[in-house]
């Protein structure tokens, strides 16, 4: 690109230090969200869910973080890694 001229005009980059400690609040705050909405539609399938109503829609999302939860708890009481369960495929 020197070699006919031409300029890649970039934004600057920010170091992690120098960012406000606001803006780095909200990024994690945004991973975190990011995360369960990824581990929701993917992992426990509620991309696919088929409910009906939005009541049914609650209640399969109740269905499946419960089972989560018991798997994670579970796991915990076994003195086992909390989040070495199966992979959730609906199979």
């Amino acid at each position: 690109m020197e070699a006919i001229d031409i300029e890649l005009v970039t934004p600057d980059r920010h170091r992690l230090g120098e960012r406000p400690a606001a803006e780095v609040a909200k990024a994690r705050i945004r991973l975190v969200i990011e995360s369960v909405f990824s581990t929701l539609k993917r992992q426990m399938r509620l991309e696919t869910h088929l409910a009906k109503t939005p009541g049914g829609l609650l209640q399969r999302i109740a269905q499946r973080l419960l089972a989560l939860t018991l798997g994670i708890y579970l796991n915990t009481l076994m003195d086992r890694p909390a989040r070495a369960l199966a992979a959730y495929d609906g199979r």
